[in-house]
Order: structure tokens, then sequence, then C-alpha cells
């Protein structure tokens, strides 16, 4: 009797396990990626303060400090074929921070071909980083909304922002995934 009421209650907790995972996730079904287009490394971005030394990988890495508010980025051209659609940025890289008490950003701008900014956004790395002098990796995303993304020749610009040039603000093995994200057409 006390074997299957073991039994039993582990039935359950496994049971309501599965429950709660598969009530939690979305079916892949519901989502179509309809483009993706990913900058990896430092090889296709624009490095801006280029520093040799200890990297998280490989022998460079990007700093913004006091000398240069801006590092590591990239343009990413938006295609006519997605206008008026949300845009999805997702960000994957590994950053180091000299000092928890200023700001340190991962910024997107959206801007037009003239270089006017539409609409700017950021990604607070003190949110994923805690530890000050270690490389810790970084993964977060922001959606441009459609109705932003209204005309032709918009750009979004990416790069990593110090904006108090306080301290530092180290970047390496930056991954950008822009993609556009669809539900399926019913049938």
């Amino acid at each position: 009797m006390k074997k299957q009421s073991i039994k039993l209650i582990k039935f359950t907790t496994l049971l309501y396990c599965a429950c709660v995972i598969f009530s939690c996730t979305k079916p892949e079904s519901e989502k179509v990626i309809i483009l993706s287009k990913t900058f990896h490394g430092l090889e296709d971005t624009t490095i801006l303060n280029k520093t040799k030394g200890d990297a998280h990988a490989g022998n460079y890495f990007s700093r913004a400090d006091s000398t240069n508010f801006y590092g590591v980025g990239t343009i990413f051209s938006i295609p006519d074929s997605l206008l008026n659609k949300d845009l999805y940025v997702k960000l994957n890289a590994w950053a180091r921070i000299g000092d928890l008490s200023f700001d340190k950003k991962y910024a997107m701008s959206l801007e037009d071909s003239l270089g006017n900014c539409i609409h700017w956004t950021c990604i607070d790395l003190k949110k994923h980083i805690k530890e000050t002098n270690k490389w810790c990796q970084v993964s977060d995303s922001i959606m441009f909304s459609g109705a932003l993304i209204s005309k032709s020749g918009l750009l979004i610009k990416t790069y990593s922002f110090n904006p108090d040039g306080k301290s530092t603000l180290d970047c390496d093995d930056v991954e950008l995934v822009f993609s556009i994200i669809e539900k399926p057409k019913k049938q």
C-alpha cells in the first residue's frame, strides 16, 4: 500500500511538472522567422577603440571609456520588404564593466538616410552584469515597432555606449540577430 502511494505521488508530481512546462511555452508553429540577419564577432562590425589585451576571445576587444564614449557597433540597412513590420534585435555579447555605479549600455537607434534619429533605445548592461572587471555574457533583445519602420532608407545603428565616460566598458564576441517574426496564416 505504501509503495503504491509513493508511486502515485511521483506520477502526480511528474504530471503536474509536465503540465506547467508545456502550458508556459508557445508552440513553435505559432512563429515563423522570415528574416534573420546575423552579425557575429567583431568581423562584421565597426570597432571603435580596438584594444589589444585581455579579450574574452582572441587578441582584441572594444573599449568605451573617458576618451571615447562609443565602442563596437554595426549598421543594419532595413530593406523595403520590412516596411511596417516589427523588427526584433537580439544581442548576445560578452561585456566587462570597470565600475557598476555608472551607466553602461548597448544602444540602438533607428535613423533615416539623413542621420535623423527616429527612435533610440538601449539595453542596460548593468542589469546583466553584477561583478566588475570580469567578462559576463549578456543576452537581451529589443523590438522596433512596425509603426516606426514606415519609410524607405531606414537604418538601425548599434553600439556599446559609456555615456558618463567614467570607468570602462569592454565588449567582445558581439552577435546581433535582426529578425522579423510573424504568425503563420491560418488555412
